[in-house]
């Protein structure tokens, strides 16, 4: 852990801190191809349509594909604490896309988002935001697709960057930093307040 925190300190002595969830997007290129990994009831979606501009948006969940007709009871503190309807959760994000004026650009996949990326080709998403399920393996495996799949200067971004290592999402931060390491990318933007990140290729 001390190697890969030495590794990170050039950079995140240089990080800007962003005042809010939605002004942090303004870092992805707007009139391109991008994806979210996790949607839920497309809180984010909303903006992302707003500020990115996108030509082309894939929003990704499982919704009903892997929970049923209900999520499970972490997401009740989402709804007034009583269960949530997978599709009620669907259509509240076809709702926040309808608000941003997004319908034409938009395309729902409803399925494990691995699965998805593993058909999409080389160099197609110019972004990527991943909000999936907030752990260090299932990070791992988005991030090792999205290298081929992000184009050279594309960017990947998210939530849920929690340095604390008895933090329940550390894994988000942890397999960011492996990747980085790795792959030769770069962390080029943190906002603490909202536990967002990008990366870049350096």
């Amino acid at each position: 852990m001390r190697k890969l925190k030495n590794f990170f300190r050039p950079y995140l002595q240089h990080l800007g801190i962003l005042p809010s969830r939605i002004n942090f997007l303004k870092i992805l290129p707007k009139n391109a191809i991008g994806a979210e990994l996790g949607v839920f009831q497309g809180e984010l979606s909303e903006y992302l349509i707003k500020i990115a501009q996108p030509k082309l948006l894939y929003l990704v969940d499982p919704w009903w594909e892997i929970h049923g007709d209900f999520f499970p009871k972490w997401a009740n503190v989402y709804n007034n604490n009583q269960r949530l309807s997978t599709k009620l959760a669907f259509e509240r994000t076809q709702l926040a896309v309808t608000r941003a004026g997004g319908e034409d650009v938009v395309e729902y996949i409803v399925s494990d988002d691995i699965l998805f990326l593993k058909k999409l080709p080389n160099n197609h998403l110019d972004w990527a935001y991943i909000d999936s399920t907030h752990q260090y393996q299932q990070t791992v495996m988005e991030l090792n697709e999205l290298n081929r799949i992000i184009k050279q200067e594309g960017i990947i971004t998210g939530h849920d960057w929690e340095p604390e290592p008895t933090h329940r999402h550390h894994g988000v931060y942890k397999a960011v930093q492996e990747f980085c390491m790795k792959e030769n990318w770069q962390v080029i933007r943190i906002d603490a307040q909202f536990t967002q990140w990008a990366i870049k290729r350096k």
